[in-house]
């Protein structure tokens, strides 16, 4: 009796390959997920949500450390190692450029900021100018200096952080001006004289501090 060899299905092979590239999915997701997340505390619109925001790019930096070290030491020449494998590469590399494209839309976030900042900054300096010291509080300003507060235009920062500072001997700022970002850090408002070109962000005299 002879023996007839099996073949196997046709489409077997390609079909394998939609599903792996399909389980592979998942891991550029950071590409799109932290720009919008960025769009979300930094842009008009927002929610100002800062937490996810904050917390995104972390778990996808450990998450694919996690792959990569899984697949060092699971056995060689396996599916479930070269899974593990370029899913950690994948996702490392999706969870950079997502930062990148987030780091964007953060630098026109603060520009945004350091423009409807500038009434602001002209009052208290035309405050000092008439008082000789700087407003003990921004309410001050109004209405003589502004007819109301501008708005900081970030979601995630719906208010300024304002104080007062002691004089300094040193030449610097007598005050301290900034918008609190939510979880994620303070956009601070540094004077361009006193700040070196080489370490101001994109948004002119405004300098962003991550928590």
């Amino acid at each position: 009796m002879s023996q007839v060899e099996a073949e196997p299905l046709a489409g077997g092979e390609p079909g394998r390959t939609v599903w792996r590239a399909l389980l592979l999915l998942p891991a550029l997701l950071p590409a799109v997920l932290l720009p919008l997340l960025a769009r979300d505390s930094w842009s008009a619109g927002g929610s100002g949500d800062g937490l996810a925001d904050h917390l995104a790019a972390p778990v996808g930096y450990v998450l694919a450390l996690a792959a990569l070290a899984l697949a060092a030491f699971v056995p060689r020449n396996g599916s479930f190692r070269r899974a593990c494998a370029w899913f950690g590469a994948l996702l490392l590399a999706a969870t950079l450029a997502g930062q990148t494209f987030a780091g964007d839309i953060r630098d026109k976030g603060i520009a945004k900021l350091d423009r409807s900042a500038e009434p602001l900054v002209r009052a208290i300096a035309a405050y000092e100018v008439r008082h000789g010291r700087p407003p003990e509080a921004l309410a001050e300003l109004i209405p003589e200096f502004l007819p109301a507060l501008p708005a900081t235009g970030i979601p995630a920062a719906p208010a300024w952080q304002y104080q007062p500072l002691a004089p300094n001997p040193t030449g610097g700022g007598r005050w301290w001006l900034a918008a609190r970002v939510g979880m994620i850090g303070d956009v601070e408002y540094v004077p361009d004289s006193k700040c070196a070109t080489s370490k101001c962000p994109t948004g002119g005299s405004w300098r962003f501090w991550r928590w």
